[in-house]
């Protein structure tokens, strides 16, 4: 069962703030596992009530996810419902924890992409080479930063197109304490659309108003917090301000998300955790019918 994961741009919105302070945080603090994990297995079955009772079913699809001591990935393998590989990615570093090369195979183990990374004096992502399976360059992305040292720009080439061409480039701004303030995102030289962010005292993220080439609103989403700075509303209106969605969320004392709903579906999730605070199980209710049923296997080297 595919589950519906919802609902608006602040994912993207946290990624480009992600590439804008090339935060020193490893994978492990990202997926805010706790401890030095070594290996998660992950398994995703559909999901049966019997007597009131909450059971397993068919296998969907799993996950193994490997880790390195200072709480890298190393290699990340997706397996379908009959434990076949689907895709893989290895995962290669230099001594000072920078990725240097990631690899990708598809099913039979056979090689789909190769991304090659470099950076500048300062451990600043500078470049990504990626090849395709026959080992020829397939695109670029290049990446520039202001004198603050946060992400001023990401163009990406296309070598379908002219080598010397940008054919999709972001600019980015950011206030006095270092928040992306606006993304302009351009293609083939032309402006496409821009994206401005402001924020609450604490420099969280209250609103992200979409504009096109022409600088009319295209979008604008606001967002709210608790009083543990956990998002838990997210209301999203489209042109001529327009409510289009409305997004509330709920977390329990691990902050994992416990209840998600908007205009469409309503989302429940039952966890358990192991002993460092990690969950080991998720029990997934979709309009208050039970859909899956995940666990997570975790290996430590502590």
């Amino acid at each position: 069962m595919k589950k519906l994961f919802f609902f608006f741009s602040i994912l993207s919105f946290l990624n480009f703030v992600s590439l804008g302070q090339q935060s020193s945080k490893n994978d492990l603090t990202v997926e805010e596992l706790k401890g030095k994990v070594k290996t998660l297995k992950e398994y995703v079955y559909e999901a049966i009530k019997e007597n009131d009772v909450e059971k397993k079913s068919k296998l969907e699809k799993s996950n193994i996810i490997s880790y390195n001591v200072n709480g890298f990935y190393t290699e990340y393998s997706s397996y379908d419902s009959n434990s076949k590989l689907i895709n893989k990615r290895v995962y290669f570093y230099d001594n000072q924890n920078n990725l240097v090369e990631k690899k990708t195979f598809i099913k039979d183990e056979k090689l789909y992409e190769k991304s090659v990374y470099s950076y500048d004096d300062k451990k600043k992502l500078i470049e990504e080479k990626i090849y395709n399976s026959e080992g020829k360059l397939d695109r670029t992305i290049k990446y520039d930063y202001n004198n603050k040292g946060l992400l001023a720009a990401q163009s990406v080439y296309n070598y379908g197109y002219s080598a010397e061409e940008s054919i999709t480039k972001n600019e980015f701004e950011y206030d006095s304490k270092g928040n992306l303030i606006v993304d302009k995102y351009y293609y083939k030289g032309e402006l496409d659309n821009k994206v401005v962010y402001k924020y609450n005292n604490k420099n969280l993220c209250i609103k992200e108003i979409t504009y096109d080439a022409d600088n009319k609103i295209i979008s604008e989403i606001k967002n709210s917090y608790d009083n543990k700075s956990r998002l838990n509303k997210i209301v999203k209106y489209g042109r001529n301000n327009i409510l289009l969605d409305e997004e509330t969320r709920k977390y329990d004392n691990y902050n994992n998300m416990i209840e998600a709903k908007n205009n469409y579906v309503h989302l429940n999730m039952k966890y358990e955790y192991d002993k460092k605070g990690n969950w080991i199980k998720q029990i997934f209710y979709e309009n208050n019918a039970l859909r899956e049923i995940i666990e997570r296997e975790i290996e430590y080297y502590d």
